[in-house]
């Protein structure tokens, strides 16, 4: 058993950065200047070096292997030092989110497109997609090959790969190790709310008056969720 002392060490040996990949709640989305993001508050629990929040608001599942390369890019070189550990915290957005180009990076999304400035053509693009070429299975392909290729990746480059599930409860193929998911999966950020899967919970006390996104009370209650689990996955 390690020591208070020993044990912090040990997680400042165990994380040199920790990078933090999904949607607007994990972005930390209409938090006031000065609030942080659950990914934030786990970072400064565990005396990480730096925290990269790269998550983009509006995302998809499929999008995280975009912002994993791009995190793993910047760092490249610094990389090459075997004594400085990587870790990435993956936030599973809903499934039913898809992204694809159109002249820029798009998300669709059932409810629109989320996208700033959106053009008409984008509004239908998104409209047909949901309507001809959406589907469980579709969903469930896009989901478990993003998540197969962001722990291949992650694998290959030695960086640490943890999962939550957001709002909705996966259906992993065999091939997803659900052995780095919070509670394989089966508990949402949502659940740590006391929330259904939900994007508007106006007048709760942990989401945002928008009902959009949580508080900074919301943060800090799932970063308290997580914080061992995050701790006994980087200690072997």
């Amino acid at each position: 058993m390690l020591g208070t002392a020993a044990w912090k060490q040990s997680l400042i040996r165990m994380i040199h950065r920790l990078a933090i990949l999904g949607d607007s709640w994990a972005y930390g989305a209409e938090l006031e200047p000065g609030e942080k993001s659950f990914g934030q508050i786990i970072g400064d629990r565990l005396d990480v070096t730096s925290v990269d929040n790269v998550a983009v608001p509006g995302s998809s599942i499929p999008h995280t292997v975009l912002q994993l390369k791009g995190f793993l890019d910047k760092y490249r070189t610094e990389r090459e030092n075997p004594d400085n550990r990587y870790t990435v915290l993956v936030f599973l957005t809903s499934q039913q989110r898809h992204m694809t180009w159109h002249d820029r990076l798009v998300h669709l999304q059932p409810n629109g497109v989320a996208v700033p400035n959106a053009n008409v053509a984008e509004h239908n693009l998104n409209e047909l997609y949901y309507k001809y070429f959406s589907s469980d299975a579709a969903h469930d392909y896009a989901v478990n090959t993003a998540i197969v290729t962001v722990q291949g990746i992650c694998r290959e480059a030695r960086v640490n790969a943890l999962f939550v599930a957001g709002w909705q409860k996966i259906k992993f193929w065999s091939e997803v190790d659900t052995r780095y998911m919070y509670e394989n999966g089966k508990v949402t950020c949502a659940d740590m709310l006391g929330v259904k899967f939900t994007s508007m919970e106006r007048g709760h006390e942990l989401f945002s008056s928008s009902g959009g996104h949580p508080n900074q009370q919301g943060h800090q209650v799932i970063a308290d969720r997580l914080i061992r689990w995050v701790t006994n996955q980087l200690i072997y």
